[in-house]
């Protein structure tokens, strides 16, 4: 992409985000006048009301950006693409037969079945495509347990006898410092040289050989851009929280891509993942800090490192484009408590933006996206602020009825205008992703049209009544990283699973005692001031006034109920084809060839191997033993140190160092065979 070009597609991104954040200015100044309309009702003090004003405008305004944003998502969503003169797309050319692009694949304590059943069905659709020897797979490995890794090695054994055409490489960190951060960084340094792009996946990525193909021909034929991100859409994972999921970010994802692609073109987000990306470039200059230690945040590198990355190169002038029209897959949490773990982790790493945000080189537009990817994660607390001023506002206008119906009386247009919002707010999203499944003809892909209402209007409820939960969760998270609380990053689980009461209650008990304590609160302190010469003043009934706490109360009460029925099976909503989504109906090959080889390699490579097995058998020792270096002088020494022990006997380390040695791996391969 030329200079030119570039200026042109920058200057028409700057209108439209000039156009967004006026709009939204605008929004969050209507909304805000509404909420002092409700202080000024509830007669707090101006010392209250301009600060709380000033909080609410500023975290309101994130919100604002989405809704008026959303408008502009289905305008583009409905574009035709040769239309869209500025998609790199449409300069996406052929590889140069030097090319090779590596196809990342980071394992930590992974199952390797799953794993190894996405690598096979990327490495068949590639077949399709004229340069698929160009792209080769690897798996990099910091697991820690003996027993995983002697799995991991089999199963890429397995798989290279399968697909003997395509190239796999298989590497195991002996230290495993930084995590996912440390594994990239150690291809970096290994294999750069070799690749010019780098495609990184998730353990639980699936991409079709379709969007890899054009992902790399779409850098290839703009050498300015940095990273090209997919589209992400969910998939497998049939519990009813992950099919409500499924159909959630179906149903909205699409516009919401396409709202990104519209406002911020080239400067857009990098999620980790299912992304394409520039290997000298990211090189260069992604280079993470090692943060010391300081109030809450942690020490060593960022937690979360994506949007950082996408900060350096794009403060460098490579350009991020995120594109809706490259279809990607990725799994899902299957429950409530998969999701709450992994958003913790999430926000740890957020908050750890708002010290990056402040290194030097990062321009100002990525400044202002990791502060906002920060103070999201305040949202939640300073709901528990705008409860406890309603609360004391409801009481005031149960003290003075009169002077509270005047004020109503005389200000009952912003009143009006804050409930119709409220109501508009989520109709209005709900058009707007009705109306795109009818224009583009993908109604089918939702079970049809009046299948598609009835899921999205059970989703809005569902979304009501689980509010408080993430309320409450996410001030709890906020409230561990505040103390210093160590995160620990374990192994995610992806397994669909029905979680057991007692877990549902461990995580939702003090959700449950709060929610009782608020309901007495509410009924024997609030509403004990709403007595029948208010009602007759106010000609308001009680349940207008309940209504704001029955959400509130009622999914905190209810909260292990939710997470356990959510996170079981439901035959029912299938059959009656309730939260259906695309992929539900119309798979993609390598989704649905995925699924069909975790089945084949739980046969092939059952969860019972171990590192005896390895030892034992002569198929993988042979396939295995050329890979290994000779080294004489570690085998004296480690003779010595293992002298007299069964395979059984070895410790973990001294396993790892006879899988590493080709004279110890003969040796105690021989004497198993005897």
């Amino acid at each position: 992409m030329s200079s030119s070009e570039r200026q042109n597609w920058e200057a028409v991104c700057k209108k439209r985000v000039f156009l967004g954040r006026i709009l939204s200015l605008m929004l969050v100044t209507l909304l805000g006048l509404g909420t002092a309309a409700f202080l000024v009702l509830y007669n707090y003090s101006l010392y209250v009301i301009v600060p709380f004003l000033v909080c609410y405008i500023a975290l309101s305004y994130l919100g604002a950006t989405y809704i008026v944003g959303v408008w502009f998502g289905i305008f583009a969503s409905l574009k035709p693409l040769e239309k869209d003169k500025y998609n790199p797309i449409h300069k996406a050319r052929a590889l140069s037969k030097d090319t090779l692009t590596a196809i990342i694949m980071p394992v930590y304590h992974e199952d390797i079945r799953r794993v190894s059943a996405a690598i096979c069905a990327m490495a068949e659709d590639l077949q399709s495509i004229a340069q698929h020897e160009q792209f080769h797979f690897f798996v990099l490995s910091d697991s820690r347990n003996i027993d995983l890794v002697s799995q991991e090695l089999y199963a890429i054994e397995k798989i290279k006898e399968m697909y003997p055409t395509t190239t796999i490489i298989y590497r195991h960190r002996i230290y495993n410092g930084d995590a996912k951060i440390g594994n990239i960084s150690d291809f970096i340094k290994r294999f750069s040289p070799s690749y010019k792009y780098m495609l990184m996946l998730d353990a639980d990525s699936v991409v079709p050989a379709h969007s890899i193909d054009l992902m790399a021909r779409t850098m290839e034929g703009n050498d300015n851009i940095g990273i090209v991100q997919a589209d992400l859409s969910m998939v497998m994972r049939n519990t009813l929280y992950s099919r409500i999921s499924k159909f959630i970010s179906s149903i909205s994802l699409a516009v919401g891509s396409f709202r990104q692609y519209f406002f911020y073109m080239g400067n857009s987000y990098y999620y980790g993942h299912n992304a394409i990306i520039r290997v000298q470039a990211f090189a260069k200059h992604c280079s993470l800090p090692i943060l010391k230690r300081k109030g809450p945040w942690g020490a060593g590198r960022p937690l979360s490192h994506d949007y950082v990355e996408a900060a350096l190169l794009g403060s460098a002038g490579y350009e991020i484009w995120s594109l809706p029209q490259i279809q990607s897959f990725e799994e899902l949490p299957t429950n409530f408590i998969d999701d709450f773990q992994r958003e913790m982790r999430w926000m740890y790493g957020s908050m750890t933006y708002l010290r990056v945000l402040f290194l030097r080189g990062i321009k100002p537009f990525h400044k202002v996206r990791l502060f906002t990817s920060a103070i999201t994660y305040i949202n939640p607390l300073f709901g528990w602020i705008f409860l406890l001023l309603s609360s004391f506002g409801i009481i005031y206008i149960f003290k003075h009825p009169l002077k509270s119906l005047i004020i109503m009386t005389k200000f009952k247009f912003i009143f009006g205008f804050m409930i119709f919002f409220l109501i508009f707010s989520i109709v209005s999203h709900g058009i707007i992703y009705l109306t795109y499944i009818h224009k583009t003809r993908k109604s089918y892909l939702f079970g049809g049209m009046s299948k598609a209402i009835i899921s999205y209007v059970f989703c809005v409820i569902y979304s009501i009544f689980v509010s408080p939960l993430y309320m409450c969760q996410l001030t709890k998270m906020l409230l561990c990283w505040a103390i210093s609380k160590k995160l620990h990053w374990g192994t995610q689980n992806r397994d669909d699973r029905s979680l057991e009461w007692s877990e549902a209650f461990s995580l939702t008990g003090w959700m449950v005692l709060l929610g009782i304590i608020l309901c007495y609160i509410i009924n024997n302190v609030i509403f004990s001031y709403y007595t029948p010469h208010v009602q007759k003043i106010l000609r308001i009934g009680k349940l207008p006034f309940m209504i704001f706490y029955i959400p509130l109360v009622c999914g905190m009460i209810l909260s292990p109920l939710i997470v356990k029925f959510t996170s079981s099976h439901n035959d029912l909503i299938r059959r009656k084809n309730i939260f259906v989504s695309p992929q539900e109906v119309e798979p993609a090959f390598v989704v649905s060839r995925t699924e069909e080889l975790v089945k084949m390699f739980y046969k092939i490579v059952p969860p019972s191997i171990d590192f005896t097995f390895l030892i034992k058998s002569p198929w993988f020792f042979h396939r295995y033993f050329d890979k290994l270096a000779s080294r004489p002088h570690k085998t004296k020494f480690w003779l010595r140190k293992i002298k007299g022990k069964n395979v059984e006997d070895l410790t973990q380390r001294e396993k790892y160092v006879v899988l590493r040695t080709r004279e110890l791996w003969e040796k105690f391969h021989v004497e198993n065979m005897e």
